[in-house]
């Protein structure tokens, strides 16, 4: 692992402050020489850091200290030709505690078996539900993302609903159409972003 130079402090730093005039708040709000360890070769302490919250379980996303995303968006002619399992381990490795899988891509390709959306036409199982299935497997919790606005589908089926510019043609961005919908029924906020959480027993 690549070696990570901290800050070095003299004993004294307070001392070492105060004879250069830094006042008594600033020198105490430094941080403790005993937070930068001599040999940083474990930073950041992986190993420590799995087994205290392997003794949790799985731990659910708002409690996460670190949550992955994969953001995931496959074009018509994508192939899903990758090894999920060795990818999960990988970020599991990495220190996620919880993943952010996309369950519809901006394209607005349902990657899960859907009566109504669009699957991928080169998807021929359950991608989104493998993905969670792997993650509870590795001990992280799940989140699907699913994408609202951007939706490919709709306006390839409903162009009127798309966005568009001022004299009322379709948007492009970078020359391409802006597949976007112009609008729901109600102003799209943060607070509207649909995750779902999946819990172990949904």
């Amino acid at each position: 692992m690549t070696q990570v130079n901290r800050p070095s402090f003299p004993e004294s730093r307070r001392a070492f402050l105060r004879d250069r005039g830094v006042t008594a708040p600033l020198a105490a709000a430094l941080p403790d020489p005993a937070l930068f360890p001599e040999q940083a070769d474990d930073y950041p302490r992986l190993e420590l850091m799995r087994t205290e919250h392997e003794k949790e379980g799985i731990i659910p996303p708002e409690k996460a200290y670190r949550m992955m995303e994969w953001s995931l968006h496959f074009p018509p002619q994508a192939k899903f030709e990758f090894n999920l399992e060795e990818a999960m381990k990988l970020a599991r490795d990495a220190g996620s505690e919880s993943m952010l899988f996309y369950s519809h891509d901006h394209w607005g390709y349902a990657l899960y078996p859907s009566g109504r959306g669009v699957r991928h036409p080169n998807l021929v199982f359950d991608f989104f539900g493998e993905e969670v299935e792997l993650a509870r497997q590795h001990g992280m919790s799940a989140v699907a993302y699913y994408s609202l606005q951007f939706h490919h589908q709709i306006i390839l089926s409903h162009p009127d609903w798309g966005w568009v510019n001022e004299k009322g043609e379709p948007q492009s961005e970078r020359g391409r159409p802006a597949r976007m919908l112009a609008a729901l029924q109600r102003p799209i906020t943060l607070a509207d972003a649909v995750r779902v959480r999946l819990t172990s027993g949904s």
